[in-house]
């Protein structure tokens, strides 16, 4: 299942770093459904946008507390938009997040921001494995999977998509108006699933999703599966998709955001965190229902993060003491942490006092 995008898309691109920073401007804000928007971002220099290969997120610097901080966004519009200088993002509102409230109540059209280079998200790379992707996502986790249905509609990715999408109602359906138009432009290439948990389905599908559901749609035999959403859809997915033995390389999956991902049953008491870094040691205030990145991130710390789901292994951290809360249990990631003196931050929760040293990474 190739993700190469044509030539017209990769031979302008030259080679950046990490470090590289780009100077946008909001030029232009839509309300999707309540509590979700869409903003379009152009340069705001003569410098053009940094190419990307859908499925990938673009970091956003951030003031918090006069201290700046990053935090990453699927990125839902096409390789060919940014091509012609627009990235477009959603985001949702989050009562327990710091970023997307600010954005949502402060970034106006015209509002200069920056940005990092687009980042690549482990769970969409590599989907070589056949000619077909079966995704399962849900609430904004549909994010990417509509900038994987805009590439395949333009004729810049090949495989073909079959992408289950779980709502509690139809009138949470993200893109609601541009699915089918995608479809039509896909050549059968794209289709398109609604599912919904919380009433009446209609015409549409009724949560679970099924394996023999997904067969009425799709052809199994050599698909890769992704599953991204809600720590729920997520678990649930994967224990339905159990009986396949899928190899991880074929079965990809990807939490949505931190809110959606706090374990049940914790409170809100709040942890000393320890961090030693770079010879300075540090004392923060961590939340058990927010995970150590974010109260890295909240101080200001900017340490290493991408994928925020505990797959990629950018954001290991080594732990002197302290408990915590695993969200996910990707590929035994559990017993690998038992075993070594590393975890992830971005999907653990402070259980308690916590010591640990961090990597530097320049702002």
């Amino acid at each position: 299942m190739a993700t190469r995008m044509s030539d017209r898309n990769t031979r302008r691109a030259p080679k950046y770093t990490q470090s590289v920073r780009q100077q946008l401007e909001v030029a232009a804000i839509e309300d999707l459904v309540p509590g979700i928007r869409r903003y379009t971002l152009k340069p705001a220099t003569e410098q053009d946008l940094i190419p990307f290969e859908a499925g990938c997120s673009l970091p956003i610097r951030l003031d918090y507390a006069g201290k700046m901080v990053e935090q990453g966004y699927a990125i839902s519009s096409s390789p060919q938009d940014a091509l012609n200088n627009a990235y477009q993002i959603v985001v949702k509102r989050d009562a327990g997040g710091y970023a997307s409230s600010h954005i949502l109540a402060t970034w106006v059209e015209g509002d200069r921001i920056e940005a990092g280079m687009p980042m690549e998200d482990d769970a969409f790379s590599r989907l070589d494995d056949g000619d077909e992707l079966v995704a399962v996502v849900g609430s904004v986790g549909v994010v990417p999977l509509h900038s994987i249905a805009k590439a395949i509609a333009e004729g810049d990715a090949t495989y073909r998509l079959s992408l289950f999408y779980v709502v509690d109602t139809p009138d949470d359906l993200l893109y609601r108006d541009e699915w089918h138009q995608l479809e039509q432009q896909s050549e059968g290439r794209l289709t398109v699933i609604p599912v919904v948990t919380a009433c009446d389905a209609g015409t549409f599908e009724r949560w679970p999703v099924t394996r023999d559901m997904i067969a009425r749609y799709a052809d199994t035999s050599n698909a890769t599966f992704l599953i991204r959403g809600p720590g729920p859809l997520v678990a649930a997915m994967r224990m339905e998709l159990s009986p396949l033995n899928l190899s991880r390389r074929r079965l990809r999956s990807a939490f949505s955001g931190d809110s959606e991902n706090r374990p049940a049953g914790f409170g809100h008491a709040t942890h000393k965190l320890v961090v030693r870094m770079g010879g300075e040691i540090q004392t923060l205030p961590a939340r058990e229902d927010e995970t150590v990145l974010y109260a890295l991130e909240k101080a200001g710390l900017q340490p290493p993060a991408d994928c925020r789901t505990g797959i990629c292994g950018f954001c290991h951290t080594t732990l002197i003491y302290g408990e915590y809360f695993l969200a996910t249990d990707e590929a035994g990631e559990r017993k690998m942490h038992d075993r070594s003196s590393f975890f992830h931050p971005c999907c653990s929760y402070p259980a308690s006092d916590m010591e640990i040293v961090m990597r530097p990474v320049k702002a």
